[in-house]
């Protein structure tokens, strides 16, 4: 950053939440990869929530963000003792890939990734999908942001649900 007469100044940066059961990642080393990593922890109850951003030394700049929270990206899964989202430690076989950094995850083309309920929690599952439409390059799909968005890059025009299964 440069100051008023444009030489070249370090800034200190603090980040920290006032919201009630959301944590900053302690491991912040650079603001200007635009990425700060915020975690919910089990006190959270939803909705949204803020964190402050200030620089500390003789100039202050503060700013405040209002954070929207969503669910773990599909290929994640949301470890409550750390309170962030994690990949799974099975690949299913080698049919998913993760980058717990990035967030992302990748699905093996020919198969499905979506949620079922079994015993009263939603779990996830990778399952061969005969049904899937497989109009992508190379062996792994990128997987989306939710995983509505992962039903419409797998099932064709036509097909929906559970292994693309269902018709609209």
């Amino acid at each position: 950053a440069n100051d008023e007469q444009g030489k070249n100044v370090s800034l200190v940066v603090q980040v920290y939440s006032d919201s009630e059961g959301v944590k900053v990642d302690d491991d912040y080393k650079c603001v200007s990869s635009d990425n700060i990593l915020l975690y919910k922890t089990n006190e959270f109850d939803g909705g949204n929530a803020s964190i402050i951003i200030n620089t500390i030394g003789q100039s202050t700049i503060q700013t405040e963000l209002v954070i929207n929270f969503q669910d773990c990206p599909p290929g994640l899964f949301l470890n409550e003792n750390e309170g962030k989202c994690v990949c799974y430690k099975d690949t299913f076989g080698g049919r998913l890939k993760c980058d717990q950094s990035t967030f992302t995850a990748e699905l093996l083309r020919g198969f499905w990734i979506g949620t079922i309920e079994i015993n009263d929690n939603n779990e996830t599952v990778v399952a061969h999908c005969r049904n899937c439409n497989f109009n992508f390059s190379g062996g792994y799909l990128k997987l989306n942001n939710t995983f509505g968005d992962v039903e419409q890059s797998l099932c064709s025009n036509n097909s929906m649900g559970r292994l693309c299964s269902e018709c609209k």
